[in-house]
């Protein structure tokens, strides 16, 4: 089964059914929203953000496909994901003190 499966073709999604498709936090998806990684999000409430289904399935198929649920570590969408969202290097401070 794909992960796209689960994703209307069509509508808005909430960001517990996209973070079941990815292998990444909340704070890491709203990062990523912020710094145009991922797509952007749409508020339908004063207390209610959704993504575009189809701009959340287009996503999975530029990461590969990713075919893990949040937590699980397999291969391809791991791998795939963690290109997106590498963390930076720490820079040294004034000391030499990472």
């Amino acid at each position: 089964m794909t992960t796209t499966a689960t994703l209307p073709e069509t509508g808005f999604v909430r960001i517990n059914t996209v973070l079941a498709h990815l292998p990444i936090g909340r704070s890491t998806f709203w990062a990523g929203v912020r710094s145009g990684v991922y797509p952007p999000a749409y508020k339908l409430a004063p207390r209610t953000t959704a993504w575009k289904a189809e701009d959340i399935r287009a996503l999975l198929e530029k990461l590969g496909g990713v075919q893990c649920a949040r937590g699980s570590d397999t291969s391809a969408g791991a791998a795939a994901s963690a290109e997106v969202t590498a963390p930076t290097q720490r820079q040294p401070n004034k000391r030499g003190a990472v």
